[in-house]
C-alpha cells in the first residue's frame, strides 16, 4: 500500500513539477491523486502525462472562473464539480462525485481539446 502511495505521488511530481503550485484546494489534490492513481493501476497512464497535465490545470483554472461568475455563470458542470470541492469536500459522496466527472471532463478533452461545460 505504502508503495503505491509513493509511487503514485512520484507520478505526480513528474506530470506537474512546479506547476503543482497552482493545484492549492486540498480536494482538488485528492480527486487528482485518485485520479492518476487509479489511471495508473490500470495501465491507463503512460503517455497522457502531459495531457493529464494540460487538462487539470485548465480544467481548474476554468471552475474557479466559473465559480467567480456567480449568477451569471452558465456551466452547470463545472460549479457542479466546485460546489463538491467546497462543501463536504471529504465525504465518500463528494470524492465519488468529484472522480466521476474528473473522469468524463478528461474523456472529453481527449476527444475535443476543449474543457467540458
Amino acid at each position: 500500500m505504502a508503495i503505491n502511495i509513493v509511487s503514485t505521488l512520484d507520478k505526480l511530481d513528474d506530470i506537474f513539477g512546479v506547476d503543482a503550485a497552482e493545484i492549492t484546494n486540498r480536494a482538488s489534490v485528492v480527486s487528482i491523486y485518485l485520479f492518476v492513481e487509479e489511471l495508473a493501476m490500470n495501465g491507463q497512464l503512460a503517455g497522457k502525462e502531459t495531457d493529464i497535465k494540460d487538462f487539470y490545470i485548465r480544467f481548474m483554472r476554468d471552475v474557479r472562473e466559473e465559480a467567480k461568475l456567480g449568477i451569471d455563470a452558465t456551466s452547470r458542470f463545472l460549479l457542479s464539480y466546485e460546489s463538491k470541492i467546497l462543501q463536504a469536500a471529504d465525504s465518500r459522496s463528494s470524492i465519488n462525485e468529484r472522480h466521476d466527472k474528473l473522469k468524463n471532463a478528461f474523456e472529453h478533452y481527449l476527444k475535443t481539446r476543449e474543457i467540458i461545460r
